[in-house]
Formats: C-alpha cells, sequence, structure tokens
C-alpha cells in the first residue's frame, strides 16, 4: 500500500518535549492516515451497495480502518511523552481507541446487514471523530485525531 511506513514498536520511546512528542506523534498519524486514505478509496470504487456481498466487503475494509486505528494508538502509545503530559496524552489514547471499536462495530453491523445499526454506529463514528479531532487538537496535534 502506498504511504505505509513505519510500523508498530514494542519498546517504550522516552520522548523529553511537548514539541517533539507531537512531531513523531503527528509523523505516525501521517502515515496512518496515509492508510486511511487508501481504504476510504477501496470503499468509494465499490459503488453503490446494491448486495451483500459488496456489504461484506465494506465491512471488510472497516475492520481493516478499525485495525489501523488501534495500531495507530499503539504506536503513539510506545512514545513516552513529558511526564507533565501523561494524562491528557492517556486520555487522547483512549478516545482513539474507543474510535476503532466504534469502526468495529460499524463493520459488523455491514456484516449483517442491518441498516438500522448502521445508520446509528455511523453517528456514533461522527462523535467519536469529533472527539478525537477535539482532543488531539487541543494538545496541539497537526495530524493526529484528524483522520
Amino acid at each position: 500500500m502506498a504511504g505505509c511506513g513505519g510500523g508498530s514498536t514494542e519498546t517504550e520511546t522516552q520522548v523529553e518535549t511537548k514539541a517533539d512528542f507531537i512531531a513523531l506523534g503527528d509523523v505516525i498519524c501521517k502515515n496512518h492516515r496515509s492508510r486511511t486514505e487508501d481504504l476510504e478509496s477501496q470503499t468509494v470504487d465499490l459503488g453503490r451497495l446494491e448486495s451483500k456481498k459488496k456489504a461484506n466487503q465494506v465491512a471488510d475494509l472497516l475492520r481493516r480502518q478499525a485495525d489501523n486505528l488501534a495500531a495507530e494508538a499503539k504506536e503513539l502509545g510506545a512514545l513516552r511523552p513529558p511526564s507533565a503530559d501523561e494524562r491528557a496524552v492517556a486520555s487522547i489514547l483512549a478516545i482513539l481507541r474507543a474510535r476503532a471499536d466504534v469502526i468495529g462495530q460499524w463493520a459488523r453491523a455491514y456484516d449483517n446487514h442491518d441498516a438500522a445499526e448502521i445508520r446509528s454506529v455511523q453517528a456514533r463514528i461522527a462523535v467519536a471523530t469529533a472527539k478525537a479531532r477535539n482532543a488531539a487538537g487541543a494538545y496541539g496535534f497537526a495530524v493526529c485525531g484528524q483522520g
């Protein structure tokens, strides 16, 4: 996939300043944003969802996006922010993980071909996305939380 770059790390990296933490975090988020854009493009390419097969394909793409967001949170979590920022960053990571969980629920709704649940979860995703954008933006991220 184009734009992939970076990978999960099992070790933590201590970051000395908030500015450095934000810069490293935004690089991680930019890589994952690239993956998100690729998945969104694939979804658009499917066209109208006129069959269960297409709905299942969307579900698969949504699961991949949920995995992508979970990996993003994991990679961000491997960066240790300055100690004064640990609470704020933990909150942002929790919001990102919650957003990944909601997208996973959306995939299940597509798997079940449940139009009412698809719409319901879609509304929850809008809320989760806004929370992620607001929390990350308030901390100072330019990319994280924006996708």
